[in-house]
């Protein structure tokens, strides 16, 4: 009873530390990234090509895809997971009870294909490694994640925009902006820009998002001229 007590006491603290903690993704992503010794490129290789176990270079590549530390790029997905289950649960008691259960449902779509990314390592778009099962259960997670991801942006913004205004514009751009580059990484429609480079754009939004419901978390809690219990939804 104590530790809910006290959980529930420091929640906005918890969710907002662990929304800043969010940041693991790039560094896990960057220091993968620079283990390759092809090397690695930012705007043709797919991000999921990180989380690649084998070193493959079959006649179907313009690329050697070789990743010496796969499993950190897999961890990093997973603990992302992790963190944003956390930040959805400190948070979830400043969304209107009416729309709880919509927003949790698509935190855990997004929760779910992340784990199911870096549980099941590959690169549908090239199936690359591993047998199809894994590959598909890998496509099927990234389309939880990229799609998942985006939609909680988009919903958690809508039903916090009179609690959070400046937060709810912020979501908004980054959500409008993950669902076009997701649309348009499903046709593979890169814009000039390299198919690496949409699928970040794709990506990223809602890994920034978590960072900033964190920093808003936190900045909530540093506010002295409110407290936690008048942030609650009527």
């Amino acid at each position: 009873m104590k530790t809910l007590s006290f959980l529930k006491h420091h929640r906005l603290k918890i969710g907002g530390i662990a929304g800043i903690l969010a940041l693991q993704y790039f560094i896990m992503e960057f220091m993968t990234a620079r283990a390759w010794t092809t090397p690695y490129s930012w705007s043709q290789n797919y991000i999921s090509d990180l989380g690649v176990p084998e070193c493959l270079n079959n006649g179907q590549l313009d690329r050697v895809v070789c990743s010496p530390l796969h499993g950190l790029m897999n961890t990093g997905f997973i603990t992302h997971a992790l963190i944003v289950a956390i930040v959805t649960l400190c948070f979830m008691h400043l969304i209107s009870k009416r729309w709880r259960y919509s927003i949790a449902f698509l935190a855990a779509v997004y929760c779910i294909g992340l784990l199911m990314v870096g549980s099941f390592p590959g690169s549908v778009a090239e199936n690359l490694g591993g047998d199809s099962t894994r590959m598909m259960l890998h496509g099927i997670g990234a389309l939880l994640a990229i799609a998942g991801g985006n939609l909680l942006i988009i919903a958690t913004a809508l039903t916090v925009r009179t609690r959070f205004p400046d937060y709810a514009i912020v979501s908004l751009l980054l959500g409008v902006v993950g669902i076009i580059a997701t649309l348009l990484f499903a046709i593979q429609f890169d814009l000039g820009l390299g198919i690496g480079t949409l699928e970040r754009i794709a990506v990223n939004p809602a890994v920034l998002w978590i960072v900033l419901t964190g920093a808003t978390l936190l900045i909530s809690v540093a506010d002295h001229s409110r407290s936690p219990e008048r942030l609650l939804p009527k």
